[in-house]
């Protein structure tokens, strides 16, 4: 059986058995046993020791289950989802001691007044950081350029935390004077290639690869 076809034509083309609906049970209980532990920052050797030290269970592919269901047919079902699932498996970085830092390096430019920086970075959610900062600028152009010099600091505070990763970017500042005016990032850095500003972009603009 080709390994590379869509849902229903491998629904037509494999017989359903007893013995691969339970092995299609097991999967799904092994992609809760993976994603859960994921979310929380753990990764693969950990989750392999977890599962083999609990009572009863197996290696997904020595499972009963599995007697008779060939390797291709394995393959072409959940497990590779799975092992792709457990490939994004990396360490995370600190998210209170990032956004500290990325907070201080706000505070320290010139025109900034008040307002707070939150970032983010879990397996479900993505790695994203944002907020909107209150600003000392007389008009729009004038917020934008100070943006510019927020993003600069941003970015270069974040490269030198440890295990951060490519992140969603999504700061904007009001000034002091007139809340209507509001500047994003992406108003002063255009996105390369999707709908939001990453950090990639932030280290393209400002020479820092």
């Amino acid at each position: 059986m080709d390994p590379v076809r869509t849902g229903g034509e491998l629904r037509r083309t494999l017989p359903v058995t007893k013995d691969y609906a339970a092995f299609l049970g097991e999967v799904v209980v092994h992609a809760q046993d993976i994603a859960r532990p994921l979310s929380e920052g753990r990764c693969q050797h950990q989750l392999d020791a977890d599962h083999q030290s609990r009572p009863g269970n197996l290696p997904l592919l020595a499972s009963p289950a599995m007697s008779g269901i060939s390797r291709r047919s394995a393959i072409s079902g959940g497990v590779s989802g799975l092992l792709l699932l457990a490939a994004g498996c990396a360490p995370r970085s600190d998210i209170d001691a990032v956004t500290a830092a990325l907070q201080t390096a706000v505070e320290g430019t010139p025109a900034y007044v008040k307002g707070k920086v939150f970032f983010q970075d879990g397996f479900s959610p993505g790695t994203f950081m944002g907020g909107t900062l209150i600003v000392d600028a007389a008009d729009r152009q004038q917020a934008a350029d100070v943006l510019t010099t927020i993003l600069e600091a941003v970015i270069r505070t974040y490269l030198d935390q440890p295990n951060v990763r490519n992140a969603s970017v999504d700061i904007g500042v009001r000034t002091q004077i007139d809340d209507q005016i509001y500047v994003r990032a992406h108003e002063v850095i255009p996105p390369a290639d999707r709908a939001t500003v990453d950090t990639d972009d932030l280290i393209a603009h400002f020479g820092l690869g």
